[in-house]
C-alpha cells in the first residue's frame, strides 16, 4: 500500500502499489500529482514526505471509491460533500469508514419539519374538493336529465300549432259565414268560442312553461266545426286527436301529470 500526500494541499492519500507511476487529481485541491512508488521494505509513517505546516487538520480516511475501490483520504471538511476519485473520476459522497455512503455527517444532517395546521388544512381541504366535484357532478346530471325530460316532443308543438292556426282560420271564416248568414247560424258562435279558446291554448302548447292537460275536447270541437262549412278545420282536428294518441304525447302529459283519459 502506497501512502502519499498531496504536495499542493498536504491531503494524505493511500493507493495500491499497482498505482505507482500513474497520474491523479487530488479530490480537495483538484491538482494533479504523480503517484511515488512504494519505498522497498516499509511503509511506516516516516517514509511518508512531511506534511505542510499550513495543514492544521489531519486527514480523515473514508470509504473506498464505488468505482475503481480505492482507498482515500479527505481533510474533516470535505466529509459529506461530493468528491471525485483521482484515479477513475467517479464523483461520490464522501463518509469515514464504516459509514453507508448515503448517510451524511452529524453536522449535515437535518430533522424532520413538525406537521403544522397548514397541513392539517391541505389534508381536509381534499376529501372537501372531492365533495364538491361530486356535488357538482350530481348537480349537472339533475340538470341534464331537468332538460330531457322537459323537452317538448315534436308532437307536441305540432298540436300547438294546429290549435293556433286553426283558431286563426277560424275567425276569419266566421266573418265569411256571419256576413252570408246575417250572423244567424248559430255554428258562428260555437266557432268563436272555440278560436279564442284554440288560440290562447295553442299558444301555451307552443311556449317554454305549458302545464295544461291534454287539448282533446278542443280536437273534438275543430272537427265539429265541419258544421259552418270549415273542411280545414275539420282535417286539422282529425290531426290532432291522432297526434294526442302518440306515445310521445301521452308520456309528455304523464310527465307533466296533467293527462286524463
Amino acid at each position: 500500500m502506497i501512502r502519499f500526500t498531496c504536495p499542493v494541499c498536504g491531503a494524505a492519500y493511500s493507493a495500491d502499489d499497482a498505482r505507482a507511476g500513474k497520474r491523479g487529481k487530488c479530490p480537495k485541491c483538484q491538482a494533479e500529482f504523480l503517484i511515488p512508488a512504494p519505498e522497498p521494505g516499509t511503509e511506516s509513517a516516516a517514509s511518508l514526505p512531511p506534511k505542510p505546516e499550513a495543514v492544521a487538520d489531519a486527514a480523515v480516511e473514508i470509504n473506498p471509491c464505488p468505482g475503481c475501490q480505492v482507498r482515500l483520504s479527505v481533510a474533516p471538511s470535505d466529509l459529506g460533500m461530493n468528491v471525485e476519485c483521482p484515479y477513475c473520476k467517479t464523483a461520490f459522497l464522501a463518509s469515514r469508514v464504516g459509514l453507508p455512503d448515503s448517510v451524511p455527517p452529524a453536522d449535515a444532517g437535518t430533522t424532520p419539519r413538525p406537521p403544522d395546521e397548514h397541513d392539517h388544512d391541505e389534508d381536509n381541504e381534499r376529501p372537501r374538493r372531492r365533495r364538491s366535484s361530486r356535488r357538482a357532478d350530481e348537480d349537472e346530471d339533475r340538470d341534464r336529465y331537468d332538460r330531457r325530460r322537459n323537452r317538448k316532443p315534436g308532437a307536441i308543438s305540432a298540436i300547438g300549432g294546429m290549435l293556433l292556426g286553426g283558431g286563426i282560420y277560424a275567425l276569419i271564416h266566421d266573418v265569411g259565414v256571419g256576413a252570408g248568414t246575417c250572423c244567424l247560424w248559430p255554428g258562428i258562435y260555437l266557432s268563436l268560442v272555440w278560436a279564442i279558446l284554440a288560440i290562447v291554448r295553442g299558444s301555451a302548447m307552443l311556449g317554454q312553461d305549458d302545464r295544461g292537460g291534454p287539448p282533446k275536447t278542443l280536437a273534438i270541437l275543430q272537427i265539429v266545426l265541419i258544421i259552418n262549412g270549415d273542411v280545414v278545420n275539420m282535417i286539422l282536428g282529425i290531426i290532432a286527436l291522432t297526434q294526442l294518441n302518440t306515445p310521445e304525447a301521452q308520456d309528455y302529459f304523464e310527465r307533466h301529470g296533467s293527462y286524463d283519459n
